[in-house]
């Protein structure tokens, strides 16, 4: 934002949030970006969407599926593993 001389104002005016605070509560990561908030900082900003958009999931949800999908016992569903997720 910096380079690109934009204050917090000036990038909620660009993704249409009137509230300041809210916009605030965005760049503090109390709220979640929604995925269009992404897809313009994307094109804004040339930030590849791999690092606004993790692609893992978190120990803690990790369990939480696995503990769903071993209550639903269906053998043919279940949660892939890739370099990024613990398995």
């Amino acid at each position: 934002m910096k380079e690109a001389d934009l204050t917090q104002e000036n990038l909620a005016s660009i993704l249409g949030h009137k509230s300041i605070t809210h916009m605030s509560e965005l760049m503090n990561g109390i709220k979640p970006f929604t995925l269009r908030d992404l897809i313009i900082i994307n094109r804004l900003f040339n930030i590849d969407m791999d690092i606004l958009i993790p692609r893992f999931l978190s120990s803690k949800d990790q369990v939480e599926v696995k503990e769903a999908l071993e209550k639903l016992d269906k053998p043919g569903v279940r949660l892939s593993c890739d370099d990024l997720v613990l398995c």
